[in-house]
């Protein structure tokens, strides 16, 4: 009977959904055109490879063409180079000439007119452009002769008696700027269109059209995108040599303007096309290429022609029956197929018309009427499921789960939950409690170990002091909370008053792993409202803890890279003048003992810049540029800075080999590994000792490199008593870092000092760990360490017992050749230059006013800003003139990178250079970072660089 009624049912619904379905056709199909015009011209152009019909070629009065004839593009094009161009059309044969420009009136020059008139008179063959009114989107941007007036505008009577004819240049334009119909005639007097003018004169048989067209039934076939059809540029039509003889021999030659941006304020002659995706370079159509894609269509009898009204009525009806009726007995999934083969099928149909010269709105079939229906079946269905069949089964799924729930919802809790009784025995531990524990799956009642017996105090568990006693007898909480003891008896002891406590509590695992938990313990009460025992929930939340600790270290991380990146752009800012300053005071110097003041002066200054990018590379873990360094000398330098700086009490002692391998890397990087290593074993003998320095060549093989690299790492939780013991030489890995060099320098930095424990050992790697008293350390020596080792490619290995000191022993890959650009330095002339003007803008005005001092000695004259704001003032005083912008990126009012922004909108092109206090790195697209604080030949470089 149910079945019965929802058959009935459902051949009331078809006939209503095919009614909608085929309703939303008729309201939607005009919607659809345009988009369906479009698509089908997009989707045909995959399919051919390319258009070539050398019978009609455009010839642009384009940019290039006002350029190389040295004219203004805001005047008109001169008619004698009109002339020129039809006497030379003529010559060539071209069968047809059609200037999609218009010539209502005659110009100043009366020689010229009187040459393109009779220029067109022996053509004989020259079509002319005539205009309607002022709504005529048709407008040559370098050919308008005048303002466009309300009435029809001909051809001037000179021009038009002596050319063959003419015709109306407006186009039938849709809404969205895009001509899609054929325009035979155009006013009261049925006044011919360009392109129908130009295919009547040829005599070509398309033109029986002529009333189809004017009805709007005769649409424009695209071949392609803007340019397509072939054109050539009027300065090459003008140039024999530029074209290939007798290139315009029989062919119908269309001259009209490409739009020129800029330099007119009248609508520009261009139209969008059909094919305006965005990815199409040439995103609007010139109107001239417009006409002759029209004529090409008369010329191959393959203008489209759009179905009847009839014919797409019977399509559309046809498709509501079969699918707004069909669908609805077909279940979701053979339903959503069917429509998804119909849509491709009415695809399908539609280019096939097209390719015919026929074409229909396809997209309201595949878009509007097929997705209807599929929707107007999905809901049928849907409601057939929930409202029938599904409705007895999910109240019965509904009330089993309730049960299973209610009789499981202990067992399925992923918090630990363990019933305590109250003198202190577990009573019921659910499985998380189990997994939490490390026990195996317990059942109610007891919690059970693997081997079938309860925790107890008599059997020993591996790391721990849980016990599991052997008559199976239930274990004592206090078992199951010794990691905590203490706070674990405060809390029951508040439970026990209170009837609550919520904390967190250390808990130890079968195996001797410390887990940490937020646990909530609750008293329970007997029917008689009396205790009875004591619920423990515990979560645990060991990894939140992890991952706030982790958290709070990255936040002193980025703490420290800010504060980092000011103190780096202020103290580069306060190094820079004094670095110029001193290279311009020691070329003026003439006493000997000047020079070598000056010369120290800059070479502290660099090394002040050097220790400034030190402390960026720890706060950024950014590195410095690579040179070829000799260690031997290094460590030397470094032996002597220890004996004087050192307490006397320490003794020291070198062996480095005479024939020690070179390495590639940073020299105040590496001198920073070797300090810090020596500043930790002088604080590891407080009473005197001996630190030892050993360097020497190393080969490895790759298993071994793989061995040192990938070694143990330096754990920072405490061990499980499964782990293997801790092995006395620990390992760090170099992340993302590929050491394909077998040859290694070992440097090896050794103490006889206090040692380390392995817990300390762990995590002597870990940033701000420091064992060191309260203003003694920061714990962030060893870290960098670390980090400039992995940064050169190298590791590190670490072995340390505790009362037998430490040794540090640094592994860098051999340079086994000079890398690019280590070349001895040449003595070359400073670039020079020739009075171009420079603007400099920076904060600093010492440095501002330093650099323009310099500059204007090398020969360039230059304006000065103290800010971004200033500048951009300044520019636009001077745009024209200004060849190169240096500016500081951080500034006050306006930022460098603001300024750039709003000077480039001015002059594009404009070469910048950013003289910056922090790292180059991050520098706006298209300039030249140059890093403070910089040297005399530094900037001359970098401004020759930029101005060539």
């Amino acid at each position: 009977m149910a079945q019965s009624r929802v058959k009935l049912l459902r051949w009331i619904a078809a006939p209503l959904l095919a009614a909608g379905v085929a309703l939303l056709g008729f309201l939607f199909r005009e919607s659809f055109v345009a988009s369906s015009y479009d698509s089908l011209h997009s989707l045909a152009a995959l399919e051919q490879k390319s258009f070539a019909d050398p019978r009609v070629v455009i010839v642009y009065l384009d940019l290039a063409s006002f350029l190389h004839e040295h004219q203004d593009p805001g005047n008109r094009w001169p008619r004698q180079l009109h002339a020129q161009l039809l006497q030379r059309l003529t010559a060539e044969g071209a069968r047809a000439v059609v200037f999609d420009i218009l010539f209502d009136s005659r110009s100043e020059n009366e020689s010229a007119d009187l040459a393109f008139a009779q220029a067109l008179k022996e053509n004989s063959h020259a079509i002319l452009a005539a205009e309607h009114n002022s709504k005529s989107t048709h407008d040559s941007s370098a050919e308008v002769e005048r303002t466009r007036a309300t009435k029809l505008l001909l051809p001037n009577k000179m021009f038009a008696n002596a050319a063959a004819g003419w015709g109306v240049a407006s186009l039938w334009v849709d809404d969205d700027v895009v001509v899609r119909r054929h325009l035979s005639g155009f006013g009261p007097g049925r006044a011919e269109s360009l392109s129908w003018a130009a295919a009547r004169q040829l005599q070509l048989a398309a033109t029986h059209q002529a009333a189809d067209a004017q009805s709007g039934n005769v649409w424009v076939r695209y071949y392609g995108p803007a340019l397509t059809v072939p054109h050539v540029s009027y300065s090459e039509a003008l140039d024999p040599a530029a074209l290939p003889p007798d290139y315009f021999r029989d062919k119908i030659v269309f001259i009209g303007a490409r739009p020129i941006e800029g330099f007119m304020d009248a609508r520009r002659d261009e139209f969008r096309s059909p094919f305006h995706a965005w990815s199409n370079k040439e995103y609007f159509m010139p109107g001239v290429e417009v006409h002759a894609t029209q004529l090409l269509n008369l010329l191959r009898g393959d203008a489209l022609q759009r179905l009847s009204a009839p014919g797409e009525n019977l399509l559309l009806l046809a498709v509501a029956l079969l699918f707004g009726a069909g669908l609805l007995w077909l279940r979701p999934i053979p339903a959503t197929l069917v429509a998804v083969v119909g849509a491709s099928a009415a695809l399908g149909l539609a280019l096939a018309g097209f390719s015919g010269g026929v074409w229909f709105p396809w997209l309201v079939v595949s878009a509007v009427q097929i997705p209807a229906a599929l929707f107007g079946a999905w809901l049928w269905q849907f409601q057939e499921w929930f409202f029938t069949r599904r409705k007895l089964e999910a109240a019965k799924r509904i009330a089993d789960a309730k049960i299973r729930e209610q009789a499981a919802l202990l067992d399925k809790a992923h918090d630990a939950i363990l019933v305590q009784s109250l003198d202190g025995k577990i009573l019921y531990a659910n499985p998380s409690a189990g997994k939490l524990f490390g026990w195996s799956t317990p059942v109610p009642g007891a919690a059970m170990l693997p081997d079938g017996n309860a925790p107890g105090k008599n059997q020993a568990t591996s790391g721990s002091s849980t016990a599991a006693p052997g008559d199976g007898r239930a274990p004592d909480w206090l078992e199951l909370f010794s990691a905590d003891a203490a706070a674990a008896a405060k809390a029951r002891a508040a439970a026990l008053q209170d009837g609550e406590w919520n904390g967190e509590l250390k808990l130890l695992t079968r195996a001797g792993g410390l887990v940490i938990a937020a646990s909530r313990w609750t008293l329970i009460r007997d029917d008689a409202n009396q205790p009875n025992a004591l619920l423990l929930i515990s979560s645990d939340i060991t990894e939140q803890k992890n991952l706030e600790q982790q958290f709070l270290r990255t936040q002193r991380m980025n703490t420290i890279g800010t504060l980092a990146g000011g103190m780096a752009h202020d103290l580069n800012n306060a190094l820079a003048p004094v670095l110029l300053g001193a290279q311009l005071l020691r070329r003026k110097a003439t006493d000997e003992e000047d020079k070598k003041l000056l010369t120290l002066i800059e070479t502290s200054t660099n090394r002040g810049a050097d220790m400034v990018r030190q402390v960026l590379l720890f706060a950024r873990g950014r590195g410095g540029e690579a040179e070829r360094l000799e260690l031997g000398a290094l460590i030397k330098e470094l032996e002597k800075i220890v004996r004087e700086t050192f307490p006397k009490n320490i003794t020291v002692e070198t062996f480095i080999p005479s024939d020690l391998w070179p390495v590639l890397g940073n020299l105040t990087q590496v001198h920073q590994i070797l300090l810090n290593l020596c500043v930790n074993a002088r604080d590891a003998m407080p009473d005197g000792g001996k630190l030892s320095f050993v360097a020497d060549n190393v080969e490895l093989t790759a298993e071994e490199v793989k061995q040192m690299q990938g070694g143990n790492i330096p754990h920072s939780t405490p061990l499980d008593s499964s782990d293997p013991a801790p092995p006395s030489a620990l390992g760090v890995e170099c992340s993302r870092l590929n050491v394909s060099s077998s040859k290694f320098v070992s440097v090896s930095v050794s103490d006889t000092g206090t040692g380390m424990p392995p817990e300390v050992r762990a995590r002597i790697f870990e940033p701000f760990f420091t064992t060191k008293g309260e203003g003694k350390g920061t714990g962030i020596g060893l870290a960098t360490v670390v980090r400039i080792v992995k940064s050169h490619g190298g590791f590190l290995r670490v072995e340390s017992e505790v009362g037998q000191g430490t040794s540090f022993e640094v592994f860098l890959p051999c340079a086994s050749e000079t890398p690019a650009g280590a070349v001895a330095a040449t003595v070359e002339e400073l670039p020079r230059g020739h009075g171009e003007l420079i603007l400099v803008a920076d904060d600093e005005r010492a440095l501002g006013e330093l650099v323009a001092s310099e500059l204007r000695e090398y020969g360039y004259r230059v304006l000065t800003a103290a800010n971004g704001a200033e500048a951009v003032t300044l520019f636009r005083q001077h745009a024209e003139d200004f060849r190169l912008l240096i500016t500081d990126n951080s500034m006050p009012v306006m930022n460098g990178a603001r300024a750039i922004i709003e000077i480039r909108q001015l002059r594009a092109d404009l070469p910048v250079i950013i003289a910056s206090g922090e790292d180059g790195n991050d520098a706006p697209a298209n300039t030249v970072a140059l890093n403070k604080p910089f040297a005399l030949t530094e900037l001359l470089n970098a401004v020759s660089r930029s101005l060539k």
